[in-house]
């Protein structure tokens, strides 16, 4: 008899808790992020290459463009991303 009172006590607290985090999660908002980034990059290469590309970061509503270039070493591809 004390099995099935501990067995039905472990089921609701696992009941009451699951609700718990379920609401949670339905009442909270996502936060306006700060920043977002936009980014174009393309790679290039066969066992030697490189990559190059631009984006813009904005911050608080402040737009800032950047332009990044990199090599590789030991890779086989060719991408554009974003795909």
């Amino acid at each position: 008899m004390n099995t099935i009172k501990s067995i039905r006590s472990i089921i609701l607290a696992s009941v009451a808790a699951s609700l718990l985090v379920f609401v949670g999660f339905a009442v909270a908002e996502d936060p306006k992020p700060s920043a977002t980034l936009t980014l174009k990059e393309t790679e290039v290469g066969v066992l030697i290459g490189g990559d190059w590309g631009h984006g813009t970061l904005t911050y608080n509503g402040e737009p800032h463009m950047f332009h990044m270039t990199g090599a590789k070493l030991g890779r086989v591809l060719v991408s554009p991303w974003p795909r």
